[in-house]
């Protein structure tokens, strides 16, 4: 049986409880813009037409040890959980515990039969530990709390308006829900959410919630957030741990464009050297690309606006996670790479660590999911947004088009990019940590050349947590992926795999993803200031880039083409034609070959090529490109018979004309007669041949 409070008669009852809870309540809710006046909690249960309805219960109506408080709004079946508290003598001996899942259940199931409502949801808030200065306990192990009851949270930016004059609006709060019955819950509807929020907003004095701010940006959010009317729900969200500081860091990220002004133009400083070396081009009559640094924008000192929140799926989970920070400087470097014999150019833009600002491992992989990894359900790409002095804040796309003298409509698409990191600048979070990286190096090396020494990799893995963490660190970079820390040693050995390591350097290549750790490197550290990121590594995954756009253009030239069928499903010769002509001049003017001089390039390309899939790619092109070259044989063999048989009707027509005087003679010189048979002969004879003809060309 459970005491509900719920109006005037049942508050009157249990006064002593009520006086008891109060002092409990004060102390449990320190903040006072986060703590009703009770009166007006007391009005909210007494009076009949109050809006909302409120109602507490208690674990024990003599002498509580804790309590509960609820607002209900049976036209959107919301309960809303106000105030959850606890004595201090009474905490860890599961009060709320008791409260929350033996207690509420049957005092919703009483309010239910009362008020005649389903309900829908219960909601509730808690604080937001990095954010809460002031509080009864540590805002943390209540959260521990709640998610062990089945907590889960409304992926927003949740702000709670004053509750009452002289308060202030709470925006330290976190939008919570449990689930009802004990059911498992994943997700709410989009229009119950934004129902009650507009009721909670009118409840609290409120008039036009359309209106203020945080409504307005909190609709938005889960407008944003929804999919088919639902929100996901997510894991009670966690702000990151950052463990690396990488001082000397860039990230480049590489997307091709339609160029059809790509011609040969001077010399540029910055790549002549790096790509003549690399292509071996005094052997070559014609570079088949060339690439130049964008001096005229120089090196721009830039700010990149990480979100505060974002989520990703891990496991089949919705995670939650805060950015620790929000705001970076970094330098901006863009390059431009040229097809000579084609009409792409391919740019790379790099991000790099400006002096005396780093990046963590959270925000590289943030950058890093423009173009990386796609099983964690990440668009960080329309999360994150750049500013300079003279460009406003906005996304990638927006902020590349402004700086960037590009003339189509087309969206960008990024395919791949590039991390390079310089080891001997990371400090760790925990200054007192000393890391050896070249065995890391090493490590890595010897498990993956099968060396006798392979074990201790295994050992060190699990018997120093550093070492492990860093192991973890590179497969997020490797894989783009934020819930690295989940992976165990199966997984960080299948991940990590080298195409070139030693004690001073490791180069890994996974799906759209280059990443290459240097220790003092001294290439690395001399292109900072201009390229901003080594063109070793920039020049061979610009040409996997250039070739991905090149298979995905023919690939939009063959669906076309199947766009322009006509009624009967078929294509005109002349767009067969057309088609034909636009696919060899991407295959054979704008597909790059394996053009490279040095090994670690050229394994780079041949890696590349199949690990992405390009071969796979270009195999089944070629097969539907084989295709559309029977079709359109097909098309001119028919075109040639039909051809042959109207010049063979004709020629029947001429020789059925050669008979009119036989006819004439046969109808006793009737020159109108004789012509009418001449003409019934002629095209009885030509019919004839016409079917036959015909009946062969179908055969």
């Amino acid at each position: 049986m459970i005491h509900l409070i719920r109006d005037q008669d049942s508050f009157d009852k249990y006064q002593s409880c009520i006086a008891a809870f109060q002092s409990i309540y004060q102390e449990a809710f320190p903040d006072p813009n986060e703590r009703e006046d009770w009166k007006d909690i007391q009005t909210r249960i007494c009076q009949p037409d109050a809006f909302p309805k409120t109602f507490v219960l208690f674990d024990d109506h003599t002498e509580p040890n804790g309590g509960l408080v609820a607002d209900f709004y049976p036209q959107s079946g919301v309960i809303h959980l106000i105030y959850i508290a606890v004595s201090k003598k009474s905490r860890g001996q599961g009060i709320a515990k008791k409260l929350i899942k033996e207690l509420l259940p049957k005092a919703i199931a009483e309010i239910q039969s009362l008020h005649q409502f389903k309900t829908k949801a219960i909601l509730f808030e808690s604080n937001i530990p990095w954010r809460t200065h002031t509080d009864a306990i540590d805002p943390l192990t209540r959260l521990q709390i709640f998610e062990h009851l089945g907590a889960k949270a409304i992926p927003i930016q949740y702000t709670q308006p004053a509750l009452a004059a002289g308060k202030k609006e709470v925006d330290n709060l976190f939008l919570l829900t449990f689930p009802i019955d004990g059911s498992q819950h994943q997700s709410l509807e989009t229009d119950l959410l934004l129902h009650f929020l507009k009721e909670f907003y009118i409840g609290l004095g409120i008039e036009n919630p359309t209106q203020h701010p945080a409504f307005i940006r909190m609709q938005q959010e889960l407008i944003t957030t929804s999919h088919m009317n639902q929100v996901t729900l997510t894991a009670i969200p966690q702000i990151e741990k950052p463990q690396i500081r990488m001082q000397k860091a860039a990230i480049c990220v590489q997307f091709t464009m339609q160029d059809t002004n790509a011609q040969q133009s001077k010399i540029c400083p910055d790549f002549y050297s790096y790509e003549t070396d690399l292509l071996s081009a005094h052997f070559q009559k014609r570079r088949p690309f060339e690439s130049q640094f964008q001096d005229q924008l120089g090196v721009l000192p830039i700010t990149i606006h990480f979100p505060e929140q974002y989520n990703y799926l891990s496991e089949g989970k919705r995670q939650q996670r805060v950015s620790a920070r929000q705001q970076v400087n970094a330098h901006l470097h863009i390059s431009r790479t040229r097809a000579l014999n084609g009409n792409t150019s391919t740019w790379s833009v790099v991000l790099s660590t400006s002096g005396g600002n780093y990046l963590t491992e959270f925000e590289c992989i943030k950058l890093l999911n423009f173009f990386g990894s796609k099983q964690e359900d990440v668009r960080m790409i329309a999360a994150i947004e750049f500013s300079t002095p003279a460009i406003a804040k906005c996304r990638f796309e927006e902020f590349v088009k402004q700086l960037l003298p590009i003339d189509t409509t087309e969206p960008i698409e990024i395919l791949s990019g590039i991390l390079q990191t310089d080891t001997a600048f990371i400090d760790f979070e925990d200054s007192s940590i000393q890391f050896d990286w070249s065995t890391f190096y090493l490590n890595l090396k010897r498990h993956n050349d099968g060396h006798e020494l392979a074990e201790q990799y295994e050992r060190t893995y699990y018997n120093d947590p550093t070492f492990q963490a860093i192991n973890n660190i590179f497969c997020g970079f490797a894989l783009g992926i934020f819930d690295f820390e989940r992976m165990d040693f199966d997984e960080v050995t299948d991940t990590l795999i080298p195409r070139k390591a030693n004690e001073n350097y490791l180069l890994l290549l996974n799906r759209g993803i280059l990443l290459c750790a240097c220790h003092d490197d001294d290439m690395f550290a001399s292109t900072l200031d201009s390229i901003g990121i080594s063109p070793y590594l920039l020049i061979p995954n610009m040409v996997l880039v250039n070739n991905e756009f090149t298979l995905n253009r023919i690939d939009c030239a063959i669906e076309n083409s199947y766009r322009h069928q006509n009624s009967k499903g078929q294509i005109a010769l002349n767009e067969l034609r057309r088609v034909r002509t636009e696919i060899d001049h991407w295959l054979n003017d704008n597909y790059l070959p394996n053009i490279f001089q040095y090994p670690s390039e050229k394994d780079l390309y041949d890696f590349g090529t199949d690990h992405r899939g390009l071969l796979i790619y270009k195999s089944n092109l070629e097969n539907n490109i084989q295709t559309l070259d029977d079709l359109k044989e097909e098309l001119i063999s028919n075109r040639q018979e039909n051809s042959d048989l109207m010049m063979t009707i004709l020629l029947t027509l001429l020789s059925g004309i050669q008979f009119q005087s036989m006819f004439e003679s046969f109808v006793n010189g009737d020159f109108i007669l004789s012509w009418i048979w001449t003409i019934f002969f002629s095209l009885t004879l030509t019919g004839a041949i016409y079917y036959f003809t015909k009946l062969k060309m179908r055969r």
